[in-house]
């Protein structure tokens, strides 16, 4: 009934009725038998949407060793899950709002934004694939890579934090125009970008080869570049030449003399030639760019050398952690 119901768009008869939706909440938790028997190929054609729930693998061995009372937090963190991959934040907003849900202690709420899970999808299953196979996420992470604002939105509401999502922006900026053409405009990063600033999230994370305000002024983007200078107050951000890439990316653009990553942001600005807009003219961008300067002058940015001298240390290459 509830996969007939959500192919239907009529997911509210579903939450309006107290007894159905405390039945779904149930087969919501991870591991359930009945979601290890939609890994069948033969079922998951009659169940398309619940069963991408057999793509969430049970939460991190460390944590199943954990006392009984914290497995409480392991399924509340499971079933919050389950709905982005389902797509349906009307029902997270309800059991986010349910008595059993805020009656959690503050060490309860937190691990739930902290405990971590896998994802792993079957074949032929419509699920994006931004994460290595069997790496471990959060709740936070996954919606931000996603590009999942009103689930984030939510959980920041509910008093989700990022003091242990220090690279969270970097996670925001990744695939900024979307999955598969999805945001194409860039216009659901910037949402995301200005609900992790608001909330707290690092606008610079450290021993990174760039920062989030140089990887905004290179691809021209106001509205990144605007948040990232209302929250981090300086325009002369720049990163660690012997950082890491935060995409663990090992050959980036050397086509210019000097790469755009060892520039201060104001030449950075200065020197990315813009690109076409859709009808071919170039002269859109051209004011975009002109506004980026006069906001990263508005914030204080400095000339500067132009160069960072980089030539008796190339950066180290790493992964994002």
């Amino acid at each position: 009934m509830s996969e007939w119901a959500m192919r239907g768009a009529r997911q509210n008869l579903l939450i309006k009725n107290q007894g159905v939706w405390e039945s779904v909440v149930q087969c919501l938790i991870p591991g359930r038998p009945h979601i290890k028997a939609i890994t069948n190929a033969n079922l998951r054609k009659h169940f398309p949407r619940w069963a991408k729930l057999s793509a969430l693998d049970e939460l991190l061995p460390g944590q199943q060793s954990q006392a009984a009372s914290n497995r409480r937090f392991r399924q509340e963190t499971g079933i919050l899950a389950s709905l982005i991959l389902l797509n349906w934040p009307e029902f997270a907003q309800k059991y986010i709002k349910d008595t059993n849900f805020q009656v959690l202690s503050p060490e309860a709420r937190h691990a739930v934004w902290t405990n971590k899970f896998t994802i792993n999808p079957l074949e032929n299953m419509d699920i994006p694939r931004t994460f290595e196979k069997g790496k471990p996420i959060t709740l936070l992470q996954l919606c931000v890579s996603w590009k999942r604002p009103e689930f984030l939105e939510l959980f920041i509401d509910a008093g989700a934090n990022f003091t242990h999502e220090p690279d969270i922006i970097f996670t925001a900026l990744e695939n900024p125009w979307g999955l598969d053409g999805i945001d194409g405009d860039g216009s659901t990063t910037s949402q995301l970008l200005k609900m992790l600033l608001e909330a707290g999230a690092d606008p610079n994370p450290p021993g990174y080869l760039y920062t989030p305000l140089q990887f905004a002024v290179h691809h021209l983007e106001e509205s990144w570049v605007q948040s990232l200078l209302i929250e981090a107050r300086d325009a002369n951000l720049i990163g660690n030449p012997k950082g890491k890439d935060p995409y663990g990316l090992k050959d980036r653009d050397h086509k210019d003399r000097v790469p755009w990553y060892n520039l201060n942001p104001l030449e950075i600005c200065r020197r990315t030639p813009p690109e076409p807009d859709n009808d071919g003219s170039e002269e859109l961008n051209s004011k975009t760019r002109k506004r980026i300067e006069q906001l990263l002058i508005q914030y204080g940015a400095e000339n500067g050398p132009d160069v960072i001298d980089v030539s008796s240390d190339s950066p180290d290459e790493g992964t994002t952690t």
